[in-house]
């Protein structure tokens, strides 16, 4: 192969089989960039292997180095700018890549290192960083320009990292839809574990596509981390409320019964911002001209004001969200999930129709069951008010008192149970309202936008306005008072029908007719937990030897038993994961423990055989003190639930 290339002899004197090779790999593993480079020569009108010819731009051009590989060099403002070392671009791209490598912080990001890298060029460093990176977690690499790729691929051997499921190349315009499917290829409890790499020569070539992909990033960990929260948070009161609400299932009609039944039929959708006294006056003549749907905050000030609204949304599992109902006398169902906290369900008067919003306790019930009444989720009641008043079929869906912010001074609308001034300190965000005035925000008021946005732009068909006063804009929800709606001038007699169709499907049948088969499911339930019982105890014991004998590890003791211990710890290992009934119920609960200590422990190859098998000991006996701790604390809870399915008629 010649080492004597300009632009105008790079076809033929780069080994086409690299090239063939690469190609072939690509169409096998990665169809979709197989298929981007097709396009790209259509849009050229050269064939795809004539496309190297084309690929370039006209003050771009591709050099070989003089000791070392290639690169690409661009006349910017009468200067030569250079992609890669004009001297030695593969000695310059191992040394980025042991440099950004050293940039591994374990004790932040755990046993996970995922790479945002900002930059591919001609990939030597991209290749080094892979060849180099010997932590678990992905590399994903953007880049502006796939014409760049298109060189590599007749001097890189790319063929390892495109059979590679650890590593995600994102060329061009399609890169920058990626962020919103992070949550896809990331694990939600390795966020601390990201970081963003430039390799800057690339990225100073195209700057604001790179800015933009960042940010996207940035916001789209941001809204994970705060479901992570929400996760971790309430991870231990959702099995409890999953136990407790059980027996609604058996008394509570699914929500599932609503869905499409509402095609066309105005929803306005009541918040509890600052804003909504403002519209409250207004709300009673509207509600001739739509269904009403109250998030659990916004229930009492409704009725403080004499309107009962059509439906109520209760999704919060915590405790604290028993105020809003204590003392309220409210004649609308109340639609909730087996994972609201279960004083709501069990203390309201009215009627209740059930859902299912998150999959914790999905193996509990037959899937098409959970799949016909499954709400879209979200981080607030507001966004599953909008997922259920759409999934219903209604169109357009109003909001009112969805502000994001503070109005006027305050957090929440007068007469919520939350209501009260706002506070000044450090997390308070400023910025502009619809008016354009300042006003005060938070992260998490940010992050609800934002997530609004994105399902306003992923449902188009579902028409939205935005008649809260003096809130955040929200893209996607134009901003108009309720008066100018057009679709709020219908036939009244056609809003008398639809709460005809409510009251009736709110009296339909329970959610599931035959109770037996969930009877049955529980007492096995109580069956593995007792025998969970059992192994952990035995499990903790061995746990107790097994560190004792560490601690003489080069006695003839040791010798002999520590395989012993071995084989009965993983005996107990397999019969614990054989008890299917319980898995979902520990799941949940356990992922708290997961997050603050398993996925950190890591026993490294260099370590003394002493202090592994410690911290071997150490792993093993949380993982049984953990499960003997949550096996207690349910035991009773499954019985009580399993007494009221049993007593039902």
């Amino acid at each position: 192969m010649s080492e004597q290339v300009t632009d105008e002899n790079f076809i033929g004197t780069i080994t086409e089989s690299l090239w063939k090779k690469n190609l072939d790999h690509l169409k096998q593993y990665r169809i979709d960039l197989f298929e981007q480079l097709t396009e790209m020569a259509q849009h050229h009108g050269v064939t795809l292997d004539a496309l190297r010819e084309r690929a370039l731009a006209e003050d771009t051009h591709f050099l070989p180095c003089k000791r070392r590989g290639y690169t690409l060099v661009r006349q910017h403002e009468g200067k030569k700018i250079f992609l890669h070392s004009q001297y030695d671009s593969s000695r310059e791209a191992e040394d980025w890549a042991a440099e950004k490598l050293r940039g591994y912080d374990k004790e932040k990001q755990g046993k996970v290192d995922h790479i945002f890298l900002m930059g591919i060029g001609l990939g030597y460093h991209l290749l080094d960083l892979c060849r180099q990176k010997d932590t678990e977690g992905l590399i994903i690499a953007f880049e502006s320009r796939i014409e760049y790729f298109v060189y590599s691929l007749s001097i890189n051997d790319w063929t390892s990292i495109i059979e590679s499921n650890k590593v995600k190349l994102l060329f061009g315009s399609p890169a920058k839809d990626y962020p919103k499917t992070i949550g896809d290829w990331l694990d939600i409890y390795h966020l601390e574990s990201v970081r963003l790499v430039d390799y800057t020569p690339v990225k100073k070539w195209d700057e604001p596509f790179y800015q933009e992909i960042a940010k996207e990033i940035l916001a789209v960990i941001k809204r994970l981390a705060t479901q992570l929260h929400t996760i971790l948070f309430f991870s231990d009161y959702w099995v409890e409320n999953v136990l407790r609400n059980l027996p609604h299932a058996f008394n509570a009609p699914g929500a599932g019964n609503l869905f499409g039944k509402f095609e066309g039929i105005p929803a306005i959708v009541v918040a509890a911002g600052p804003s909504l006294s403002k519209v409250l006056p207004e709300l009673q003549k509207w509600k001739a001209h739509a269904i009403l749907i109250a998030v659990d905050t916004a229930m009492r000030p409704l009725l403080q004001a004499g309107i009962e609204p059509d439906f109520v949304v209760a999704i919060d599992g915590s405790k604290l969200n028993h105020r809003h109902f204590e003392g309220v006398q409210c004649k609308a169902p109340l639609i909730f999930d087996f994972t609201t906290y279960w004083e709501i369900s069990d203390s309201y008067i009215g009627p209740r129709m059930i859902n299912f919003t998150r999959g914790i306790y999905k193996p509990l019930f037959p899937p098409d069951l959970f799949e016909r009444n499954v709400i879209e989720s979200g981080p607030s009641v507001a966004h599953v008010s909008y997922h259920f008043a759409r999934q219903m079929g209604c169109n357009p869906v109003i909001f009112v008192g969805q502000d994001l912010c503070y109005v006027d001074g305050f957090t929440h609308a007068e007469g919520t149970a939350l209501r009260k001034k706002e506070e000044q300190g450090g997390k308070l965000i400023s910025v502009v309202n619809m008016y354009g005035e300042a006003v005060n925000t938070t992260g998490p008021f940010i992050i609800f936008k934002e997530q609004f946005e994105t399902y306003f732009e992923l449902f188009p068909n579902t028409k939205v306005y935005n008649a809260s006063i003096g809130g955040l804009s929200i893209k996607g929800a134009p901003e108009v008072r309720l008066e100018n709606i057009p679709e709020l001038s219908n036939d009244p007699r056609l809003i008398e029908e639809s709460r005809k169709r409510i009251q009736e499907m709110q009296n339909r049948g329970p959610l599931i007719e035959e109770k037996e088969p969930m009877i049955d499911d529980l007492r096995i339930v109580l069956e593995e937990m007792d025998k969970a019982k059992e192994l952990c105890k035995k499990g903790l014991e061995l746990t107790k030897q097994m560190w004792k004998l560490y601690d003489d590890y080069d006695s003839p003791v040791f010798q002999k038993e520590i395989g012993q211990i071995l084989d009965d710890l993983d005996s107990i290992d397999q019969e614990l994961k054989q008890f299917t009934k319980i898995n979902w119920l520990l799941a949940s609960p356990f992922q708290w423990h997961y997050y603050a200590f398993f996925r950190r422990a890591d026993v490294m190859v260099d370590e003394e055989e002493s202090i592994s098998g410690k911290k071997a000991a150490e792993t093993s006996r949380i993982l049984y003190q953990t499960i003997d701790q949550m096996v207690n604390k349910y035991y009773s809870i499954v019985e009580e639930s399993l007494e009221r399915i049993i007593a039902i008629n």
